[in-house]
């Protein structure tokens, strides 16, 4: 890409959230499989390792510099004044999109789906030497998506707490909810050279 498609008035971040065309994502999906296969099982779980570490680092950045910006009780009670920190709510009206249960049974038949079913995971469970080596790589596991899972919610309510009287999607900023962590990338760390590439490639990696 040249310097004018990454002006901030032609630069739209709908194209690489949906990975159009015009990301070259046929032609960055055809060189992935090659990769796996001339690094082989160890190079894509060590590209896989990568990845999440950079996930990590960049959710982590984001909530410092979202938390230094209105400060650690706004985090807290902004969400919490708004309704967006109910933790035990046992509604059983299927109608509602999110409550204490949907979010358990929900979480719950996804995992199993993707642990149990997908391709890339079983291909890793036959690679180890034994069952016992499966237990415990998934038990280990455990603690990482928690770690994952949590400061994807706090992130969200950091920037919930940077935006709640300046709606970027009602202001035309974006064009859907889905732009608003590049949005607040985009937005927030400008002074920073390099992390708004640097987070678009691991949401790019992410996608592939």
């Amino acid at each position: 890409f040249n310097n004018e498609q990454f002006d901030s008035k032609s630069f739209h971040l709908d194209v690489l959230l949906s990975l159009r065309a015009a990301t070259s994502t046929p032609q960055c999906s055809k060189t992935q499989p090659g990769s796996k296969s001339a690094g082989g099982l160890k190079a894509a779980i060590l590209a896989d390792v990568m990845q999440g570490l950079t996930m990590i680092f960049c959710s982590v950045v984001i909530i410092i510099q979202g938390t230094l910006n209105v400060g650690v009780s706004a985090v807290i009670n902004v969400p919490r004044d708004e309704g967006r920190l109910k933790f035990f709510d046992f509604n059983t009206d299927p109608t509602i999109r999110v409550t204490t249960l949907s979010a358990l049974f929900g979480q719950l038949f996804m995992s199993l789906s993707i642990f149990g079913c997908q391709q890339n995971f079983v291909q890793r469970y036959c690679s180890m030497k034994s069952q016992k080596t499966v237990t415990q790589t998934l038990l280990a596991n455990i603690p990482v998506i928690t770690v994952l899972f949590s400061l994807s919610w706090v992130a969200g309510m950091v920037i919930f707490a940077n935006y709640v009287n300046c709606d970027p999607l009602s202001l035309g900023y974006i064009n859907k909810i889905d732009e608003i962590v590049p949005f607040f990338v985009e937005d927030q760390f400008t002074y920073l050279p390099g992390f708004l590439g640097l987070f678009m490639a691991s949401l790019f990696n992410g996608a592939l």
